[in-house]
C-alpha cells in the first residue's frame, strides 16, 4: 500500500504540569529534541532545551513500548512493538515517521515478516543515517549463547523497509547484540557482547548496507592488566562510530581472571584504512559518545566522566556526574544528562564540567 498521511491520535492524557521522567534522549540542538518517557509508552518532544515537553505520540497508550530515532529537530521515527507476537503476519506492523516535528505522522507500509515466528519482538537499535536510510534491528528470541535478530532496512526516509536477514536466512545471531552504526549506505559495523562465551575481540563488518556480515578479529590491547595471558581475555564490542567507510572508532571491555581477582579495562579501538590496522588506547569508561574528536567516557565508577579532544589518546577527569542516567551531547560544549530514578534533567554548557538541574514538565497536547 501507498504510505499516507496520519492524523495524530489524541494520547490518553498525562497530568500536564506533571514532572516526566525520560528514558531515552535525543536532543537535535541546544533547545529542540525528542525522548522516550520512563515506561517508553511516550513519545516527547521539547523546543525550550528540555524545560518542558509535549507528548506528541502517534498512538495513544497502551501503544508501545516504542523505538525512536532522529536526524533533526523536525524528523524522527517510531516504531511500538506488537501487541501479540504469535500472530506477526495478522496485525501490520508499522513504523511512524514525522517530517514537521511531530505535527503530524506519515505511517509506513507494514515491515515484512511473512513467516518470521517469535518469541518476541521487541524493537532493539532503530538507527537513521540521514533522512532516507535507515536500519532497525528487532530481537527476536534467545538462545543457548544466541540472540536472534532479524534486520530490516529503509531507503526511502522509512516509507518501505526490506527484511535483510532473520534467523532462518542468516547473519550474526551468537551473543547480544550492543551497537549498530553505518558511514554510508553500505558500510556499517554492528557490536555484540560475547565475553562470556568467546574469547578475544571482533566487530561484525557490512560493505553491502547490512544483507551481509562478516566477524573480523581485532588485536588485543598490549597493555592489558595480564599482558602475559592475553589469550584468556573475554571481551565485548560497544559503542560503534564510523566517521567514513574507512574510519571509526569502537570501545571494547575486557575481562580478566587472576585466580579469584577479577579484572576489568576498557579500549577505544580506532582505524583509518578500513580494519587493516588499529590504534588502541586506554578509555577511564564503559561508555563512550562521540562529537567528531571529541569524547565523553563514564561508568568506571559509575558517575564518572571524563573527556577527550583527540579522539581517545588522552583524556582529562572532569568529575562525578549529578545522576546515573542517558547522556546526550548534540556538541563539544552542549549536552544533558536524564535521571532515571527521579525527573530531572541536567544540562551543561561547557562539556561536562558543570550541570544545571532543571524539572522537565509535561505540556498540554496540541
Amino acid at each position: 500500500p501507498t504510505p499516507s498521511p496520519s492524523p495524530t491520535a489524541t494520547p490518553n492524557p498525562m497530568l500536564v504540569g506533571t514532572p516526566v521522567i525520560l528514558k531515552t534522549l535525543a536532543m537535535a540542538d541546544a533547545t529542540q529534541g525528542w525522548a522516550l518517557s520512563a515506561d517508553n509508552a511516550r513519545v516527547l518532544r521539547t523546543t525550550d532545551g528540555g524545560h518542558t515537553w509535549r507528548d506528541l505520540s502517534p498512538l495513544p497508550p497502551p501503544a508501545g513500548p516504542w523505538a525512536l530515532a532522529s536526524v533533526d529537530a523536525q524528523t524522527a521515527w517510531v516504531i511500538a512493538r506488537p501487541a501479540d507476537v504469535t500472530a506477526l503476519e495478522q496485525q501490520p506492523l508499522l513504523i511512524w515517521r514525522t517530517l514537521d516535528g511531530g505535527v503530524s505522522w506519515i505511517v509506513s507500509a507494514p515491515l515484512p515478516v511473512d513467516e518470521l515466528e517469535a518469541e518476541h519482538f521487541a524493537p532493539r537499535l532503530l538507527y537513521f543515517r540521514d533522512v532516507q536510510t535507515g536500519w532497525l534491528l528487532v530481537h527476536l528470541g534467545v538462545g543457548m549463547n544466541h540472540e536472534y535478530v532479524a534486520l530490516f532496512a529503509t531507503t526511502d526516509g522509512g516509507a518501505t523497509w526490506a527484511r535483510l536477514f532473520d534467523p532462518y536466512t542468516g547473519g550474526p545471531q551468537a551473543c547480544p547484540k550492543t551497537g549498530l552504526a553505518f558511514a554510508d549506505a553500505q558500510t556499517g559495523w554492528l557490536t555484540r557482547d560475547c565475553s562470556g562465551v568467546q574469547e578475544g575481540a571482533f566487530v561484525d563488518w557490512t560493505t553491502d548496507g547490512g544483507f551481509t556480515w562478516s566477524a573480523q578479529p581485532l588485536p588485543l590491547p598490549e597493555a592489558l592488566p595480564l599482558a602475559d595471558d592475553a589469550a584468556l581475555a573475554f571481551c565485548s564490542a560497544h559503542d560503534p562510530h564510523l566517521n567514513s567507510p574507512l574510519s571509526g572508532r569502537l570501545l571494547i571491555r575486557c575481562r580478566q581472571y587472576d585466580g579469584e581477582e577479577v579484572l576489568d579495562s576498557a579500549w577505544i579501538y580506532e582505524t583509518t584504512d578500513g580494519g587493516v590496522t588499529w590504534e588502541i588506547f586506554p578509555c577511564p569508561g564503559v561508555e563512550v559518545q562521540w562529537r567528531e574528536v571529541t569524547g565523553w567516557a563514564w561508568g568506571t565508577p559509575a558517575l564518572s566522566l571524563s573527556q577527550t579532544h583527540d579522539g581517545g589518546r588522552s583524556w582529562q577527569p572532569l568529575g562525578a556526574l549529578p545522576v546515573v542516567g542517558p547522556l546526550n551531547f548534540v556538541s563539544a560544549e552542549e549536552g544533558w544528562l536524564a535521571g532515571l530514578a527521579t525527573p530531572g534533567l541536567y544540562h551543561t554548557r561547557d562539556g561536562g564540567l558543570t550541570w544545571e538541574r532543571r524539572v522537565p514538565r509535561l505540556l498540554p497536547t496540541p
